[in-house]
């Protein structure tokens, strides 16, 4: 089942909350090192995640919830030096669950650019002791 912004305020709640659910051993590998997951965190249709692909870290928006595969749709957003903006072109994939590594407070905009956002410092770090 997909969860979309339309249909998402339809879903139970309790079965979406059920349905998002992990396997025992709340670990995964990453660059040979392990990280916790947090399963008992309920996303949401537009959250801001943080997010491994390729062994690093990113920031992004969750588009998409499939409850049956265990998978979030994503888009993310690029890094230009301390901030980040939306790419040119959409940078969109699905991902496991267990490839979310934290639900971060929406980016807010910089005082120089509405289009280049950040990320607060306690996000930040709690990313990186991830």
């Amino acid at each position: 089942m997909f969860v979309t912004a339309k249909n998402f305020s339809q879903l139970n709640h309790s079965i979406f909350l059920s349905a998002l659910g992990t396997q025992e051993g709340e670990t995964a590998e990453v660059a040979d090192e392990t990280r916790e997951t947090y399963p008992d965190v309920d996303y949401s249709i537009a959250d801001y995640v943080a997010a491994i692909y390729l062994n690093k870290w990113y920031i992004a928006q969750i588009k998409t919830i499939d409850i049956e595969d265990n998978t979030i749709e994503i888009s993310f957003l690029e890094k230009k030096k301390a901030m980040f903006q939306w790419p040119s072109r959409s940078d969109i994939i699905w991902v496991d669950r267990k490839d979310i590594l934290c639900k971060i407070s929406n980016p807010q905009p910089s005082v120089k650019s509405k289009r280049m956002l950040k990320v607060n410092h306690e996000d930040a770090a709690k990313i990186e002791k991830l």
